[in-house]
């Protein structure tokens, strides 16, 4: 059984998801993290073709992401399940992003990865968004949402350890690609286990969705004139460009600005578990103050970081630590709250238009950070084709310059654009909606719901 009427019972239901998040973030992150240097300094390929292809893999994702939303919204039965399943079958390429055929080069090198960049995001997209879409059907409240959120950041600090981990294993090690297999095999084949186990004891809610008329693009276009949406769209698209820039450009922060290629590690663990952390410290703070104004204390920290990454490059890794963790401080505050504001405007949409859209609403969370994420890998790779990077080898200032872009001044801007656009939002205030905050929750209406 696979559905449920009992909402509560759906809702601890979802928990046997978190068996997936430890080797789904090993595996996961260490594609996030380190594929885009492990294909300049590995496998050779050109700097711009790999932020080309990682650019057009977002821009796939554009086309297909709604289309499966919309898919999952409209399926009788099991509507989430399903995806989350065969999601978890495509994820074994990850194989051929790592291990192409050793006779590729050229051209065929750029093909093949570029087919296998696109088949290992299709998978991603049909787990995590089908993932997504249930807990915001199981979870009917701020305060639920927020804890979902909360509770499975600890696995996911886990395995993402695990994964940093395993991608510093391979920056050490002469043969990367050997170190990798090793590790990547066991890791992958848990992750398939633990997916079909979850997909056997997880539960939907068994309430009737009316979304079966509406072609994919008419739906699509209907969330789009929800202008609190909208805004949101905004502020987490320009947050997402800036976390992805400079998450693509630490590894080569570490290793041509600092030349502590070993350190990279402990800067990503610094700032994971400080914001593993500092998320219940957040959920306590929303009580004070609510989601939105959490939020915003969390981006103007990142801004202060930003701002002082010049003090770090002069007094050196130590001082770029130290940023790390007051960075994962401010990081910690996004991760406790946007999942629980987008799923209060889902459910305004479902009492305005009454159907039940959070596959299309999961799909466009997905989407801006696939898009953001495509901007600053293909802004990083043309950057330093053009400063004129040669892999393994010292760089120019030219070079350094451009990193420098790429982890500070990009991101700033993101930041600056995205406390603008929060300061504007008004969603709770206007529709007299709980925002979190528990002295004042009698004052406001019951989570919205669908009639």
């Amino acid at each position: 059984m696979t559905s449920v009427a009992d909402q509560d019972r759906a809702f601890r239901r979802y928990f046997w998801g978190i068996i997936t998040i430890l080797p789904g973030s090993i595996v996961a992150g260490l594609v996030a993290r380190y594929f885009t240097i492990y294909a300049t300094d590995v496998l050779l390929i050109a700097p711009a073709a790999v932020g080309t292809l990682l650019f057009v893999k977002r821009v796939f994702d554009g086309v297909t992401d709604p289309l499966f939303g919309w898919l999952s919204d409209r399926r009788k039965g099991a509507r989430r399940l399903p995806f989350f399943r065969w999601g978890g079958v495509i994820l074994f390429s990850v194989f051929g992003l790592f291990f192409p055929p050793p006779a590729l080069e050229g051209l065929g090198l750029i093909l093949w990865i570029g087919l296998f960049l696109i088949l290992w995001e299709l998978g991603q997209t049909m787990r995590n968004i089908s993932v997504a879409a249930l807990g915001l059907e199981v979870a009917t409240d701020a305060r639920r949402r927020t804890l979902l959120r909360t509770l499975f950041s600890v696995p996911i600090l886990l395995g993402t350890l695990l994964g940093i981990g395993a991608m510093q294993y391979g920056m050490n090690a002469e043969d990367p690609q050997a170190a990798l297999w090793r590790l990547l095999v066991p890791a992958t084949i848990v992750w398939g286990i633990t997916i079909a186990i979850a997909s056997t004891l997880m539960m939907e809610s068994s309430e009737p969705h009316r979304t079966d008329e509406r072609p994919p693009w008419h739906m699509l276009r209907e969330v789009l004139r929800n202008r609190y949406h909208r805004q949101y769209i905004a502020i987490e698209l320009t947050e997402t460009l800036a976390f992805t820039s400079l998450g693509f450009a630490i590894p080569y922060v570490m290793k041509y600005v600092f030349d502590r290629p070993d350190m990279t590690m402990y800067v990503l663990i610094t700032f994971l578990g400080a914001q593993t952390v500092a998320t219940f410290g957040w959920l306590a703070y929303v009580k004070r103050v609510g989601v939105r104004r959490t939020w915003l204390a969390g981006k103007y920290i990142w801004m202060a970081i930003l701002l002082a990454y010049p003090l770090a490059v002069m007094t050196g890794v130590y001082g770029f630590l130290a940023l790390a963790l007051f960075a994962g401080i401010g990081s910690g505050a996004g991760a406790c709250v946007s999942y629980a504001i987008l799923g209060d405007i889902a459910d305004y949409d479902a009492r305005e238009s009454g159907r039940q859209r959070q596959g299309v609403y999961a799909t466009l969370y997905g989407l801006i950070d696939k898009i953001g994420a495509g901007i600053g890998a293909l802004a990083l790779g043309w950057g330093l084709q053009m400063a004129g990077f040669v892999p393994n080898e010292a760089q120019s200032g030219t070079v350094l310059v451009a990193i420098g872009i790429c982890v500070a001044a990009l991101p700033a801007i993101g930041i600056a654009i995205s406390i603008r656009l929060l300061h504007s939002y008004r969603f709770y205030e206007e529709q007299g909606v709980w925002d979190g905050r528990e002295p004042t929750r009698d004052a406001f209406r019951q989570p919205l719901t669908a009639t």
